[in-house]
């Protein structure tokens, strides 16, 4: 007779203020879910997905121990604008995040950012797209594009 040993796992799940879940541990999802390293590569929606999941969880820690101590929120409009993480400093102004599991970045991906500093007006302090390339890269005033990196720099 053979024995199995199963080892269930509990990451710790994140709630953000105003609604949207993310895991701490992506690697526990990935494993929940059964993905392996070639199916992670082969369907971009799932590894953006899961960096998603890790970037947000890794902003989560930071914002515990950061001399700013920001709240974090999700924001989605009724006409499905939607940015990933918005930051909001004690004084009121905010701080729009979006991240791609892309290496480059164009004027497009900050068109979810571009909306949210027209509806916030002088709250709005900065926008950034966090992504995998190797560059930070400007695009207009409070605009940037950063390496995903950045974040442990």
């Amino acid at each position: 007779m053979t024995s199995r040993l199963r080892v269930i796992v509990s990451g710790l799940i994140a709630q953000y203020p105003m609604g949207g879940v993310a895991w701490d541990y992506v690697q526990y999802a990935a494993g929940l879910l059964a993905l392996d390293r070639n199916r992670v590569e082969r369907e971009p929606a799932l590894r953006g997905s899961l960096l998603e999941n890790f970037v947000v969880t890794e902003l989560i820690k930071q914002a515990s121990w950061s001399a700013v101590r920001p709240k974090l929120f999700h924001y989605r409009t009724q006409a499905g604008v939607e940015v990933d993480v918005v930051a909001e400093a004690p004084d009121g102004t905010l701080a729009g995040i979006e991240i791609k599991s892309s290496s480059s970045v164009d004027s497009s991906d900050f068109r979810a950012l571009r909306s949210l500093r027209e509806d916030l007006g002088t709250r709005f302090h900065k926008g950034v797209v966090l992504y995998t390339g190797a560059d930070t890269v400007s695009f207009g005033p409070d605009l940037r594009a950063v390496p995903i990196s950045a974040l442990w720099a």
